[in-house]
């Protein structure tokens, strides 16, 4: 596991997470947890070019 991601798992517990996604959500959206980190994981991270 990359170091971007143990700290997405480290943070999805916690309201951090949820903080850092906020700014990211249209006004007046919210969007679960778990599905913003798998999201996050899936269509982000997993295209970061360099070595997993």
């Amino acid at each position: 596991m990359t170091p971007i991601e143990q700290n997405l798992h480290a943070r999805k517990p916690t309201p951090l997470f949820a903080a850092d996604m906020t700014p990211l959500l249209a006004t007046g959206q919210a969007w679960p947890s778990d599905d913003a980190s798998e999201f996050v994981l899936r269509e982000l991270i997993e295209r970061l070019p360099g070595a997993p």
